[in-house]
């Protein structure tokens, strides 16, 4: 089966088992990316069994000292290549997983800095707009993304409960 093929049908299994388009779309780039060096490296279309373990290593490499990714961003193209190649092994579509015995990219896990109280209220109060003033105080009392404020529908709020149902959240 061609690679192209293979991210194709993964991007429909993510579909289907209701992963978030974002989700689906950062998989299918960071796959597509993959695709790209690939044929560049072997000067044609790949077929997903001719892939070995090497070749990711390889990438990995590539993403780290050609392109400059720093360690976060390589370990999350390697939690997307570990999940299309067990999803692949587990249909069939290749004999073995061959990312199963890839090392794990460590990351320098960063402190989180956050406003305080009275910081959060001098933002909100420099607000003008009221709609944004609105939204930028739901997520703060809320811990919502933007993407889940932004997705809410009417019938998504229960004013007598307090309560908000958030659709396809994380």
């Amino acid at each position: 089966m061609l690679f192209t093929e293979s991210i194709t049908k993964f991007s429909k299994y993510q579909a289907n088992i209701e992963r978030s388009p974002v989700t689906i779309k950062a998989y299918y780039d960071d796959l597509t990316q993959f695709n790209r060096y690939l044929q560049e490296k072997y000067n044609g279309p790949m077929y997903l069994e001719d892939i070995k373990q090497k070749d990711l290593e390889n990438y990995l490499y590539y993403l780290k000292e050609v392109k400059g990714n720093q360690p976060i961003s390589r370990k999350r193209v390697l939690g997307t290549i570990r999940s299309f190649f067990s999803h692949a092994y587990k249909n069939e579509w290749c004999d073995q997983n061959v990312s199963a015995k890839l090392e794990p990219i460590k990351c320098q896990q960063k402190e989180r800095q956050y406003l305080s109280e009275k910081e959060v209220n001098q933002f909100i109060d420099a607000i003008e707009h009221k709609l944004i003033r609105l939204v930028a105080q739901t997520l703060y009392y809320t811990g919502m993304r933007i993407t889940e404020c932004l997705n809410l529908q009417v019938d998504d709020v229960y004013l007598e409960e307090n309560l908000i149902h958030i659709r396809q959240g994380k």
